[in-house]
């Protein structure tokens, strides 16, 4: 009777541990680090050319900017260690003219991430440039280019999604809309 107790106790402990390895605990935050430079081509003017005439000139200032940008990924396991996950990310650019976002990097890598650690990878670096004509006196102000929009990240141990992040919040909303591959 005590043998077959202690048969069901050690059977009953495998299988908490084998269930305990088939979940994965992660907690994913990322770091935006970008270089921006910025100059300005053209200096905004408003006035006319002499007193006598009605012809009034209006020059933008027009600014050009360029970001490029990478984000740090920093995957904490909380749970017991996690072998071969894979991690996928997206750059996400914002058209300035439309709103409208899409997918500008996408990768991904494989990492293993022992128990109560912490994993930081770098991403691919993307640039974006923009130019804004930006006037003095009501008109409305014109925009081309595009800008960094944000990251979504994505961990799947096989075919199974663990863990997501999408820096801002709100982007995942957006990035289901455009198949990003996440």
């Amino acid at each position: 009777m005590k043998s077959i107790f202690v048969f069901m106790l050690a059977l009953l402990s495998a299988t908490t541990v084998a269930s305990a390895q088939g979940k994965v605990n992660l907690k994913i935050s990322t770091e935006r680090q970008q270089k921006v430079s910025a100059a300005i081509k053209q200096q905004g003017k408003y006035g006319s050319d002499d007193v006598k005439s009605s012809t009034i000139y209006v020059h933008p200032t027009v600014r050009e900017t360029t970001q490029d940008v990478s984000y740090l990924i920093k995957i904490q396991n909380m749970g017991p260690a996690a072998t071969g996950l894979v991690v996928k990310y997206t750059l996400f650019a914002r058209d300035r003219a439309t709103q409208q976002i899409e997918a500008t990097v996408q990768d991904q890598q494989t990492v293993d991430i022992k128990s109560l650690q912490t994993q930081s990878m770098k991403t691919k670096s993307a640039q974006f440039s923009a130019t804004t004509a930006q006037y003095t006196d009501g008109f409305k102000d014109r925009k081309q280019g595009s800008e960094s929009a944000g990251i979504g990240v994505a961990v799947y141990f096989g075919n199974t999604r663990v863990a997501t992040c999408y820096d801002p919040p709100g982007l995942e909303r957006q990035a289901a809309k455009i198949n990003s591959g996440l």
